[in-house]
């Protein structure tokens, strides 16, 4: 497999963990004891919810991906 493409589906596979990630933590919104009833408060906790799963996905595709193609060297995957 080309290593173009292993970078196409390990790309498709962070999408879909970030995705994951952000369905499962919207479940903690049951347990907020009072959910903001201004515009600027709900705004704040989708945006940070999202930004915080995109940059978890995004360091640990970071460092997935450096192990990845570096084992990809010492060994045939």
């Amino acid at each position: 497999m080309a290593t173009s493409s292993k970078r196409s589906v390990f790309s498709c596979f962070i999408i879909i963990n970030i995705f994951f990630s952000v369905l499962i933590s919207i479940r903690y919104f049951s347990f907020l004891p009072e959910f903001p009833t201004d515009v600027l408060g709900a705004s704040f906790i989708f945006t940070s919810l999202i930004g915080q799963m995109a940059l978890l996905g995004g360091i640990l595709g970071f460092f997935l991906s450096s192990s990845f193609f570096y084992l990809e060297r010492f060994f045939i995957l």
